[in-house]
């Protein structure tokens, strides 16, 4: 495959990959929890997502033979996210009370979440982070 030479060209030594914020090792163990599981695959997916598109929109060099397979697999990386949508969804109930429910504590996690986006984010636009 000439487009991973392409893109690996002149990178010699070759490194432990990186992790992705998720939890998907601990969450998908044999006594696994079906639902984190699935969420934390989700969030490891919308990573890669990020890193593989933003290192797209560089000037890179052989541009035209490492682009297209990096676009494939942020295309198959797009629809694993739809299948795992689909799966992550059937956790709801037909009892509305649950739903609402799980819902409240999922949006209140989401709340309390945002706040440490907002936190992480000031900080690195304040440049703080580079003193």
């Amino acid at each position: 495959m000439s487009s991973c030479n392409d893109l690996w060209h002149g990178i010699r030594e070759r490194v432990s990959p990186t992790t992705s914020p998720s939890e998907t090792v601990l969450a998908c163990t044999p006594a696994l929890n079906k639902s984190e599981c699935l969420e934390n695959i989700y969030k490891d997916l919308v990573y890669y997502e990020g890193i593989i598109s933003t290192y797209i929109e560089l000037d890179l060099l052989n541009r035209d033979k490492v682009v297209p397979p990096l676009e494939q697999t942020l295309h198959i990386l797009r629809d694993l996210k739809v299948c795992i949508k689909c799966v992550v969804g059937e956790q709801w109930e037909t009892n509305s009370y649950s739903n609402r429910q799980k819902m409240f504590k999922m949006m209140k996690a989401f709340h309390i979440r945002t706040i440490t986006f907002n936190r992480a984010v000031g900080y690195i636009a304040s440049g703080e982070h580079e003193r």
